[in-house]
């Protein structure tokens, strides 16, 4: 029955849907007989079979083989994530796309939401949302075996993020065996805390997640997907389109959630890149403002459209709209960030999080020295990254150490200030954990995959490709320095070792460093990056920065972003207002407001 499947499969394929349909009708009883009827192997060959209908015409049992699979994927599947490791979740989940992407593409009427959004819904986010659940089951739990294999799997974290940035002059052959083992250890312990929690409790549903909004909230949930053209029978299948689409809900008298379909995303993603490239090399401004409106018009125009008076909107990003900060594309009158309070969030699951105990105190960091070489300059204008080329050198960054005294000041009491030699990696993590605020101004880096100019390291390639967590990360004490400190201490502070802190009852994290919104972007699970690290620990919101900030303006954007925070407004309200400050402040000053100065940082969680 299996080979007639896979033999279906072929046909379909090679444009047979009716010989691929013929052996499906025989193939599909005989696996259900021998497997079940909601076995997780019937969820390929059903979906293939969808598609076959559709092709020959027939979209009501394309609609009813499609919901047998959401079923399938609900039931037998969904829980399969409970007992693996996170790159294993994410592959298995990566195999669910075929589903996803036909069913998006099938469920497309108006009256079809619901059920798309459902499918959306149990695919996108759901490693993040599984290891969240699973996390606080192992943090809440009494169990000591769970205790020691969580305190084995930050240590283990410690010395895989150790190994990686070791001596440059390292044997790669015996750097790369260590990674291996490291690695391997690492899923080892991911998959016993995954099997010890037990299951992650069941997902809300759009009903659950709209109750959650206030009557001026709304989510917008974008899906870049792969868009499969509806067929003319007789006609060869069309070729699909990698497209970008919306579901909204809306607080207050929720109606369900509303699909909007923003079209093919190629122009839309390419618009991004443009757009950030003009923007962060201060070129071009005319093209800046021309290129933001093109993508205000194409992914931000058709969604107001439904939002009604709300002006708080929380969004959920997919492929490269994660790296477009919504509130500085132009509207005709200003920019969009001075009439919305836009907050990101890894996965509309994030609206369900349950509020924990705050923390006390807060942790500042800042005016940190990356080697005992290095001597604070004022002579060039600096920004909060190291050149691209590698981690070789990390000038001092004379603005953080005023904008960490300034916030120290404005938080008030029970503040622990590092700065100089003495923000070492080891302080930092041993001081994080039960602080209610953390902020740190440094150097901040990001290697994208593949990107040898960023991130080099030979013998750890395939451990750099398999975590992303491991190219993104805080550079702190002695993270210039060619020799690290006894005990895991390199002074880089990567987002694998952050995924290894308890960082419950932390509300507020913000990161005032270059480039630390951004990560591996992978699709439907978001940015693999210090945002999914730091939420996953266990941080409420962190502010995060989409490209290399500059030192004076950011401490500039900070100290109004405290002022307005102590004044009793929410992290994302009190940076849209010194936004919109600092805007007002470098049109007195400068006639211009560049948005490069300004708009780098958004608000994530919360």
């Amino acid at each position: 029955a299996a080979a007639r499947a896979h033999q279906a499969e072929a046909l379909s394929w090679a444009g047979d849907q009716v010989g691929a349909l013929a052996l499906y009708r025989t193939a599909l009883p005989a696996l259900e007989a021998t497997l079940g009827a909601d076995h997780p192997d019937l969820a390929w060959p059903l979906t293939d079979l969808a598609r076959a209908e559709r092709l020959v015409g027939d979209e009501q049992a394309a609609r009813t083989a499609l919901s047998r699979v959401a079923r399938i994927v609900d039931k037998e599947i969904v829980p399969l994530l409970d007992a693996t490791s996170e790159r294993e979740r994410i592959k298995l989940v990566q195999s669910l796309r075929h589903h996803a992407d036909l069913a998006l593409s099938v469920f497309d009427q108006p009256g079809d939401a619901p059920t798309s959004y459902s499918t959306l819904l149990s695919w996108k986010g759901a490693v993040l949302g599984s290891l969240q659940a699973q996390r606080a089951v192992a943090r809440g739990s009494m169990d000591p075996r769970l205790a020691d294999t969580a305190r084995a799997l930050t240590a283990v974290r410690q010395d895989l993020a150790e190994a990686v940035f070791a001596e440059p002059g390292a044997n790669a052959q015996e750097r790369s065996a260590a990674l291996t083992v490291l690695t391997a250890r690492k899923e080892e312990l991911e998959r016993a805390l995954s099997r010890a929690s037990g299951a992650a409790p069941s997902r809300e549903g759009a009903a659950a997640l709209c109750a959650r909004l206030g009557p001026d909230e709304a989510l917008v949930d974008f899906v870049r997907y792969e868009r499969r053209p509806a067929p003319t029978v007789g006609v060869a299948e069309a070729e699909p389109v990698d497209s970008y689409a919306a579901f909204v809900l809306t607080g207050g008298a929720c109606q369900g959630p509303v699909r909007v379909e923003l079209g093919p995303a190629a122009p839309v993603d390419d618009a991004i890149v443009r757009w950030r490239k003009g923007v962060t090399r201060g070129t071009g401004a005319e093209a800046v403002q021309r290129r933001g409106e093109q993508l205000r018009a194409a992914v931000w125009d058709p969604v107001q459209s439904v939002l009604g008076p709300r002006n708080r909107v929380r969004l959920v990003p997919d492929g490269l709209l994660s790296r477009l900060p919504f509130s500085a594309l132009p509207d005709g009158q200003g920019y969009l960030g001075a009439r919305f309070v836009f907050s990101y969030l890894g996965a509309a699951g994030d609206l369900a999080r349950p509020e924990g105990k705050p923390g006390h105190g807060a942790l500042v960091v800042g005016g940190i020295l990356y080697d005992a070489a290095s001597a604070p300059t004022t002579d060039a204008p600096q920004t909060r990254s190291p050149p691209r080329g590698g981690l070789p050198t990390f000038a001092f960054l004379p603005g953080t150490k005023a904008e960490a005294d300034e916030v120290a000041r404005s938080l008030g009491t029970g503040v622990v200030q590092l700065s100089g030699a003495e923000a070492t990696e080891n302080r930092v993590r041993a001081l994080l954990p039960g602080k209610r605020v953390v902020h740190i101004a440094t150097h901040g880096f990001f290697a994208a995959s593949g990107d040898r100019s960023t991130l080099s390291v030979a013998g750890a390639e395939t451990a750099l490709a398999q975590s992303p967590l491991l190219r993104t990360g805080l550079v702190l004490a002695g993270g210039a320095s060619a020799t690290g400190r006894p005990g895991g201490d390199d002074g880089l502070l990567t987002a694998e070792e952050v995924l290894g802190l308890d960082l419950r009852g932390v509300q507020l994290v913000v990161l005032s460093a270059c480039e630390t919104g951004l990560g591996e972007v992978e699709d439907g699970e978001g940015v693999m990056g210090m945002r999914r690290a730091f939420a996953l620990a266990g941080a409420d919101t962190l502010l995060l920065s989409l490209w290399k900030v500059p030192d004076v303006e950011t401490r500039q954007l900070m100290a109004g972003f405290y002022a307005r925070l102590a004044a009793g407004e929410t992290p994302a309200a009190a940076l849209q207002g010194a936004q919109v400050e600092q805007i007002e402040r470098l049109l007195a000053e400068r006639g211009e407001a560049p948005v490069f100065l300004w708009a780098a940082f958004v608000a994530s969680g919360g």
